[in-house]
Parts: C-alpha cells; sequence; structure tokens
C-alpha cells in the first residue's frame, strides 16, 4: 500500500498541472487586468498567444494588426495610427513566421474583422522556425499532423525537409509535456490567475501595455556592434507553404504585409555584398513566391551607416521608435502597395 501513497500525491500534482496550464487563462489586456500585465512576461510562449489571442482590450473591426517576435514586441501600436484608429500588437517573444500565420489565421476565422495586417520576417540570414505551441491540446495537434502530412503532397518539401519536420515536432511537443512537471512554470500560471494570493516570479521586463506592446529597456548612450554571425534553421518548403497560407487569407483581410526585419547596419551592409546561401536562398524564394501570390513584401533595408555607434539593442534588434517609424512608412507610402521588392 506504500507505493499507492508515494504516486497519489504525483499523480494529483499531475492532473493539477495540466488544468492550471490547459483551462482558459483570463486576458491581461481588459478593464482591471493591471496586475496580470506586470506578470504576463513570466508565462511560457503558448500562454502569451492564448492571452493575445483572447484580449479584449481593443474593438474589431481593427484598422492595424501587428504580428511577429521580440524584434516587433516593443512597437507602440498607436505610432502606426491615423487619427481615429485602432490598433493591437500581437507580437510574441520567442515565435517565429507560422506562429504568427496561425495567430492571425486563428483571429479571422473567429470571425475578428482586421483590416491591416503587418507581418514580421525575420532577416533571412539569421530566420528561425519552430512549430507553434498553440492552440493548446487537440487543436494543435490536429494542425500538427496536418502540417507534417503536407510533406507527403507538397512537391517542395522534400524528404530530408519532412524528417526534419518530424524531428522537431516531437522535440516540441516533449518540451512542452515536460513543461507540465515543471514548478518554476506551474507557479507563474497560478500567480498570473490569482495575482492577489500569489507573489510573482522575479522578472527583469517592464510590464506589458493594454496595447500588446512590451516595453524594451532603450540604449541611452549609441554603441558600435560587432558583425551578425549568420545562422538560422528554416525548411524552406515549410517557409513557401507558410506564404502560401498567408495568401489564402489575404481575401479575408483588406491588406495584408510582410516585412523583413533589417540587421544592424554594419552587418546588413556586410551581408548585402557578402550573402550566405542561406540568405540568398530565402531572399529569392521571399520575392518569388510574393510576386507569384500577389502578396506586399518588403525585403530588409540598410537602415544607417556601417560601422557607426547607434542605439540598437544589438545586431537584429532596432530601437521601437527606428522600427515604428519604418513600419508607418510602409504602411502610408502608396509606393509600398505595389509589393516594393527592392530595398
Amino acid at each position: 500500500m506504500t507505493y499507492k501513497w508515494f504516486f497519489a500525491p504525483l499523480l494529483a500534482f499531475f492532473v493539477f498541472s495540466i488544468w492550471g496550464q490547459s483551462a482558459e487563462i483570463p486576458s491581461a489586456f481588459s478593464i482591471g487586468g493591471d496586475a496580470q500585465l506586470h506578470r504576463l512576461s513570466t508565462l511560457p510562449v503558448s500562454a502569451v498567444l492564448q492571452v493575445k489571442f483572447s484580449q479584449e482590450n481593443v474593438q474589431y473591426p481593427m484598422d492595424i494588426a501587428l504580428f511577429g517576435n521580440s524584434i516587433s514586441l516593443p512597437v507602440v501600436p498607436s505610432e502606426l495610427l491615423m487619427s481615429g484608429q485602432n490598433a493591437f500588437n500581437f507580437a510574441v517573444p520567442g515565435t517565429s513566421f507560422q506562429s504568427s500565420v496561425t495567430l492571425l489565421q486563428s483571429l479571422l476565422e473567429e470571425g475578428r474583422q482586421i483590416k491591416l495586417a503587418i507581418i514580421q520576417v525575420d532577416n533571412f540570414e539569421a530566420i528561425n522556425v519552430e512549430q507553434s505551441p498553440w492552440p493548446r491540446g487537440p487543436v494543435r495537434m490536429g494542425l500538427l499532423i496536418s502540417r507534417i502530412a503536407s510533406g507527403l503532397t507538397e512537391p517542395r518539401i522534400g524528404p530530408d525537409e519532412l524528417l526534419r519536420m518530424v524531428w522537431r515536432s516531437i522535440k516540441s511537443e516533449a518540451i512542452i509535456f515536460a513543461g507540465f512537471f515543471n514548478i518554476q512554470k506551474i507557479w507563474a500560471y497560478l500567480a498570473y490567475r490569482f495575482p492577489n494570493w500569489l507573489p510573482s516570479i522575479p522578472t527583469s521586463t517592464l510590464p506589458y501595455s493594454v496595447d500588446g506592446s512590451l516595453p524594451r529597456l532603450e540604449i541611452t548612450v549609441p554603441r558600435t556592434h560587432e558583425l551578425l554571425s549568420s545562422h538560422g534553421a528554416m525548411l524552406p518548403g515549410y517557409f513557401a507553404k507558410d506564404l502560401g497560407r498567408v495568401a489564402q487569407l489575404s481575401t479575408m483581410v483588406d491588406r495584408i504585409v510582410l516585412v523583413e526585419m533589417p540587421l544592424e547596419p554594419t552587418s546588413a551592409a556586410y551581408y548585402v555584398y557578402n550573402p550566405t546561401l542561406q540568405g540568398a536562398q530565402f531572399r529569392g524564394m521571399f520575392s518569388r513566391i510574393c510576386n507569384q501570390l500577389d502578396l506586399e513584401c518588403h525585403v530588409a533595408p540598410i537602415s544607417g551607416d556601417p560601422g557607426q555607434p547607434n542605439f540598437w539593442a544589438d545586431e537584429t534588434h532596432p530601437s521601437a521608435q527606428w522600427l515604428a517609424a519604418y513600419l508607418r512608412q510602409i504602411i502610408l507610402s502608396e509606393a509600398s502597395r505595389k509589393r516594393a521588392l527592392q530595398p
């Protein structure tokens, strides 16, 4: 009988953990959600995606919706707007292009009208793909199986790429499953749900704003930067498939804009004249497929003087003010509506 007393608490803990991490998560972006805004950054990616999906702060139809990861996250949506418009920053740190497309698709399938969707694409010298950890539960598993199965029918996805996707899927699901036993994650969920009862996990980040943005500690003294070491693990066939998904969604949105993020000027200038095989392949694919599918896409510009001090956080994260001004220029430019594919 002793072993039963040993396993019973473990089973109860596991069930409690599944409930805590799978049940509906209260919205931080509604009235009275200030305490949750301070704790949202302690939650894992899947939970932040869920909270942003279910947010109630912005009225629909929405004029501008911004999707991306930590690069776009500090952009204040009001800096992109014209008078009388509304917007929300749906960016979630640690995600990739696939997650952004999945989140936009889920919003549209819920009947939420969006007039302009801006989707961040990581720079092609440093682009990655991950299995979207959201939606949670059976819905995600259905999407995951469908995504893997598409590798059997999609001519642009070869056997090697399919096997890599299967392995990544197994690895990502194992990480998600392990999270059910992670004390810190469980506590983060509970502290978020019951902010008046439980202390929060310490975090160095600033609290989220009600517009969905997460302020970054801005650089106050300009500095120089090293050359970015090109990296990335994007799968070309699946990237092309996600571009096709965007084309299908374009019938439900007035305008969708895909924007490749710039690199810090020193790195940007170097890779313009010395592109890696990966960078050249994906940038060419991006331009070609966008033209074929009639998508509005923008490749990254060189955003300053190479080698000069600037206010970039690092080689891939520009200042929020600069990025907001760049995106606003794209929004307002009539030329951009003609799919400006040259920097």
